[in-house]
């Protein structure tokens, strides 16, 4: 018995699929240009429209919200500062002491996750994963360190990131093919069959861990206080430029203060990235 398949359908249905992803791509990242040209033109035209008392009363409502605003940011501020005076207390005790478990415990396996996209981190993924394999003081028989990258064309340094895998034993580099973001590529791991780490870190190709931050990563969830951890990002080039000094500026506002204050104050955390 011969049996034939309607090719041209399943031809015109992959074509489909793939304009609408490259539509739905394109919308994606076009999204939020549309939505602030959006907002600016219909904020602008909704305001010169409405009448004279209707000015009124939007001015007051707007210094209202003006004033409700600055008045929680200064509370969260204030409340940024016990968290941070326990927090250096605590590490000082760390430094002093060490980092030793309790009784009957041990570390916990952590698989840290380096997201890259080469073109733009060619220049800098070799000396973040080299960073990662000699200063992180976490047992290196309870830590794995994925290298999960994309990359648009073929290129000469996935060469040498395939011989960190044989230099290091804790050190697994994978391709993530198909892939445009950091979302997909993290997707991609964790859909990964086989066993996965009690813990698993997630870092940027810019990114460099204090050396004991896993130590305090795993302390803290042996705690069974905390479901997730956000760690403090600070830019470690801050003197380089006025704007790595602005940036610094503004890294330390959200992290070292706004939120530690917001949970300290409202009791819950905030976690960015797409």
């Amino acid at each position: 018995m011969v049996t034939s398949t309607n090719t041209s359908d399943s031809s015109h249905s992959g074509t489909r699929r793939g304009l609408f992803r490259s539509m739905s791509r394109t919308l994606y990242e076009w999204t939020p240009l549309l939505m602030l040209f959006g907002y600016c033109i219909a904020s602008f035209f909704f305001y010169i429209l409405l009448p004279s008392i209707a000015h009124e009363i939007v001015w007051y409502i707007f210094i209202a919200l003006q004033t409700f605003t600055s008045f929680n940011v200064m509370a969260e501020a204030l409340s940024s500062l016990r968290p941070t005076v326990l927090a250096r207390r605590d590490m000082r005790k760390a430094y002093k002491a060490g980092f030793k478990l309790d009784e009957g415990q041990e570390w916990p396996h952590i698989d840290l996750i380096l997201v890259a996209y080469l073109p733009n981190e060619e220049e800098i993924i070799m000396k973040q994963i080299r960073y990662a394999t000699s200063r992180i003081e976490y047992p290196a028989d309870k830590l794995t360190i994925n290298v999960v990258y994309n990359t648009p064309k073929p290129m000469a340094i996935e060469e040498e990131l395939r011989a960190l895998e044989d230099e290091h034993d804790n050190v697994r580099v994978i391709k993530v093919f198909d892939s445009h973001s950091k979302a997909e590529n993290i997707n991609h791991f964790l859909s990964l069959p086989g066993a996965k780490g009690e813990i698993i870190t997630i870092y940027d190709t810019d990114h460099y861990p204090e050396p004991t931050a896993l130590n305090w990563v795993a302390k803290r969830f042996l705690s069974g206080e905390v479901d997730i951890i956000q760690g403090r990002c600070c830019t470690y080039n801050y003197s380089e430029s006025w704007i790595t000094r602005m940036v610094a500026a503004e890294f330390d506002m959200i992290y070292g203060v706004m939120h530690l204050g917001r949970a300290h104050l409202h009791g819950y955390g905030f976690f960015g990235g797409r």
